[in-house]
């Protein structure tokens, strides 16, 4: 008598965990008791899969339900079916389970009817939509051909439901003991079902699955570089952090225009009425030629001797005079037409500040008179003047003259002048100078001089060394999980310079190299911690985070579809994409 371990199939057990108890139970005669609502029942795939791994682990399984319809179909997956627990006593020691299919199928071809039809041939038989017909054509061997179980899962389907039958050609003849109509009508409506449903989960695969699309812009920073350059007059490989400078030299001659400071005033004073006040108990005296100033700093002087009158209680003495602006005001500018002045109040400047509260003027209509005319003449300092400041001048014009020449010479690599205002490197030279010494006492504002010089200076390919400082900057200091994005030319400067000596100048150059993080190096570790920390997060968590990571700058979270407003819970849905920043 056979030993049969009965293992308990809950109803929501799926077909994992059926097959993980089979594997477990570890007995060559295995009884799954499955409830009647169970959906393992239901599916022939499920059966099928079941009897495969019975197969694989050397087990024989029965199915304990009281399911009808799930005892035919698990006979017909190859197993044995019974009612209860105690119907096992039945099964032969030693017996093969065999699929209904084959079983009938046998019948047919020795042309016996199956006993359930010969027994009841007047009872009314249940249409179950979907049961196989079997072909009736056979082989050479004249048994029924077997056709294999499709391995893929549509092939499995459209075997079960008998679709993959239609539009052949053939007769069939049923075999299992309820009959089976399959019309057509019936199979354009499995096809639609079919269709409709594999639509659905497409939609819902696309549209309802959450998931996330992460853009990360790397930060970048600053890191300086230095390194010792030599620069020779002979042609040199730059791999030996050696790079060629070349001569450059340009005469250039240039006409200045300078100002003559000699000044005659020509013009005429503007003059007016005053009436000056004395708030004290005591007259005062004014001699003439005593100046009396504006606010806007215009001096007048009184034209003559006069005496102011004491006050007499709160009503101070006064007095009327007249005045005339004098040639230049307190800035030493010409006064001319500017001294027709309208009302105004006026102070003694050469008083103290609290006298010139008791005594001061003001003027209650309107000066006249003033006229502006000023002859600028040509002195000999001015020559003098200019003889000194072309030089310098012609020296300013210098870098801008040999930087022209640079690109009349239209050269290529980017070059530059190597360090135009240092006088051990540029050598200037003045040619000749004219200036118009006759002109000295001409009445005329200014005068032209003309300047000639020659400046030699050096010039060198930018490109190449820049060039040298990347390639030492890749070698000697980018680690492991860095990038250089680029060099920053703007950077560009020399630390130590040191003169030209046997053809060579040699120098300390120092740039900054912009790096940032390379997540191609190190893209299993972080972007996965990154996902770790930020599954079925919200996104304003998961914005936070990665912006307190000290290798981005920037992130963008784009998340579908777009009513989400978690992240997915599998990192399988979470895409990482970096923004690349390289210049």
């Amino acid at each position: 008598m056979q030993t049969w371990k009965t293992l308990h199939i809950e109803i929501d057990d799926e077909l994992t965990d059926v097959l993980e108890k089979m594997q477990e139970a570890a007995t060559p005669h295995v009884a799954l008791v499955i409830p009647g609502r169970s959906l393992l029942l239901t599916s022939m795939i499920n059966l099928r899969l079941i009897q495969k791994k019975a197969k694989l682990l050397g087990q024989t399984v029965a199915v304990v339900t009281r399911d009808v319809m799930g005892r035919t179909l698990a006979e017909k997956a190859g197993m044995f079916a019974v009612r209860l627990v105690a119907d096992l006593e039945s099964v032969e020691a030693g017996a093969t389970p065999r699929p209904v299919e084959e079983h009938r199928e046998d019948n047919l071809h020795r042309g016996k009817a199956p006993a359930k039809t010969q027994a009841k041939k007047t009872t009314h038989e249940p249409i179950l939509m979907g049961k196989k017909s079997v072909p009736t054509s056979k082989a050479k061997s004249g048994h029924p051909k077997k056709r294999e179980l499709p391995k893929t899962v549509m092939g499995k389907i459209t075997y079960l439901l008998g679709l993959d039958n239609l539009g052949k050609k053939e007769e069939v003849q049923e075999v299992s003991q309820f009959r089976v109509k399959v019309t057509p009508a019936s199979k354009k409506a499995f096809v639609s079902i079919l269709s409709l449903s594999l639509i659905l989960l497409v939609g819902i695969s696309v549209f309802a699955l959450p998931h996330a699309t992460l853009e990360l812009t790397p930060k970048l920073a600053n890191v300086p570089v230095f390194s010792n350059i030599t620069m020779t007059a002979a042609p040199t490989d730059v791999s030996s952090r050696q790079i060629q400078y070349q001569e450059i030299s340009v005469e250039y001659e240039k006409e200045f225009e300078y100002a003559a400071t000699g000044k005659k005033f020509e013009g005429t004073n503007a003059k007016g009425r005053v009436r000056i006040f004395n708030r004290e108990g005591k007259a005062r005296s004014i001699v003439g030629n005593s100046r009396l100033q504006t606010q806007e700093g215009l001096v007048f002087l009184t034209t003559g001797f006069v005496t102011v009158p004491p006050a007499r209680g709160q009503t101070p003495g006064t007095i009327d005079v007249v005045v005339e602006a004098r040639d230049l005001d307190v800035s030493g500018n010409y006064i001319g037409d500017r001294g027709n002045i309208g009302p105004t109040k006026f102070t003694f400047p050469a008083l103290t500040s609290s006298s010139q509260q008791l005594l001061y003027a003001e003027s209650f209509e309107a000066f006249s008179g003033g006229v502006t005319k000023v002859d600028q003449r040509i002195t000999a300092t001015d020559m003098e003047t200019a003889n000194k400041n072309i030089v310098t001048d012609l020296e300013m014009l210098a870098e801008e003259e040999l930087r022209a020449e640079l690109v009349r010479k239209n050269l290529s690599g980017n070059v530059d002048l190597f360090e135009p205002a240092d006088p051990r490197f540029v050598s200037k030279e003045l040619l000749g100078v004219e200036i118009p010494r006759d002109l000295v006492g001409a009445a005329q504002p200014s005068f032209k001089a003309k300047g000639k010089m020659r400046v030699r200076a050096y010039y060198y390919k930018k490109d190449d060394l820049v060039s040298i400082l990347e390639s030492h900057f890749k070698d000697h200091q980018l680690t492991y999980n860095q990038q250089l994005v680029g060099m920053d030319r703007s950077t560009l400067s020399f630390a130590n310079i040191f003169p030209p000596r046997d053809a060579q100048i040699k120098v300390t150059v120092k740039m900054n190299g912009v790096v940032s993080y390379s997540f191609a190096s190190d893209s299993d570790a972080l972007i996965q911690r990154i996902k770790d920390n930020i599954v079925g997060a919200d996104r304003a968590r998961a914005m936070a985070y990665l912006q307190n990571l000290p290798e981005v700058d920037a992130v963008d979270i784009q998340l579908s579809p777009w009513w989400q407003k978690t992240l997915p819970t599998l990192k399988e849905n979470i895409s990482v994409r970096i923004k690349d920043v390289r210049k």
